[in-house]
């Protein structure tokens, strides 16, 4: 069994207050998690494990609007990407406020090629890190964006 990391910060007062920063663990005490069993044939790629993973723990949320004038077919996705393997895992804002940022990632480990649509038109494409400094994007200039 593997013990937790220090957690950095006071969520409960300890009894033990004075050596508190030292001694808190953050997953220590009662803990609630879901357990599924998800029963599929062949291995996890072949039997969408990640896929049926994410309509469990992220489930659709639906907001009721009343009807309203607009250009916009009944059923629209803004981003898509055209293989299962590849989660589209986050769409945010820029924390710069410039932009929007699409964070993917393939879940089958291997190197493959995906298309990534959408359906606004952006002028500009740039590849980033988890932290959002620019790298190298030149692989971009041969990819196929469409939009």
């Amino acid at each position: 069994m593997l013990r937790s990391q220090h957690k950095p910060g006071e969520v409960v007062k300890a009894d033990n207050y004075d050596n508190f920063l030292i001694n808190n663990f953050a997953d220590i005490g009662k803990q609630k998690f879901t357990f599924s069993l998800f029963p599929h044939h062949g291995d996890y790629r072949v039997g969408g494990v990640v896929n049926q993973a994410y309509i469990m723990n992220h489930p659709l949320q639906i907001v009721p609007v009343k009807p309203h004038p607009g250009e916009l077919p009944p059923s629209l996705s803004f981003f898509a990407i055209d293989t299962n393997s590849v989660i589209i895992e986050t769409i945010k804002l820029a924390e710069d406020g410039d932009g929007i940022i699409v964070r993917l990632y393939e879940s089958y480990g291997l190197e493959i090629s995906a298309m990534l649509s959408w359906v606004c038109n952006y002028h500009y494409v740039q590849y980033v890190d988890l932290q959002e400094n620019k790298l190298d994007d030149s692989f971009l200039l041969q990819s196929i964006l469409q939009s």
